[in-house]
């Protein structure tokens, strides 16, 4: 299992030298936990928040409104933007499951709608929960979905 520790915080946990709180606390939280376009992406070794097949065609068939609401998703998580609202899924008129998200800015605060499909409500959760932050924007998750699996 991963822990995001070096080995010598491994051996002064070992040796009693410093205790698991106190260096956690001195950790920047999210610098273990950023996720690249790849992982993002279901393999055998991975569990992922979707299939790279999947992708291209449910995000080209978005409106252009709702890629853009996706693209701004991916940019305020990478920022660290606080995520304010519920995880809850709903649906749309359309038969769409969405979530409306609410990202908490310095002056403002940003709400609007993201369809979601794959398990791209587990990966908003886990952003809410402070376990990943994205390292990737859209044009990087387009580009990894388009390499094929390997």
């Amino acid at each position: 299992m991963e822990t995001g520790l070096e080995q010598a915080e491994i051996d002064s946990l070992k040796d009693g030298k410093i205790d698991i709180c106190d260096l956690l606390a001195t950790k920047d939280r999210t610098s273990a936990n950023k996720v690249k376009a790849s992982l993002f992406f279901s393999t055998d070794q991975n569990d992922g928040y979707f299939k790279k097949e999947s992708f291209t065609p449910w995000f080209t068939s978005l409106r252009d409104n709702e890629r853009r609401n996706f693209k701004l998703m991916l940019e305020y998580m990478q920022n660290k933007q606080k995520l304010n609202s519920l995880p809850y899924i709903r649906t749309d008129k359309y038969g769409n499951k969405y979530m409306w998200l609410i990202f908490a800015l310095a002056q403002s605060r940003q709400e609007f709608k993201v369809v979601m499909a794959g398990e791209l409500d587990t990966f908003v959760k886990h952003y809410q929960l402070g376990l990943i932050v994205p390292d990737f924007d859209i044009n990087q998750l387009f580009l990894e979905a388009q390499e094929t699996n390997s």
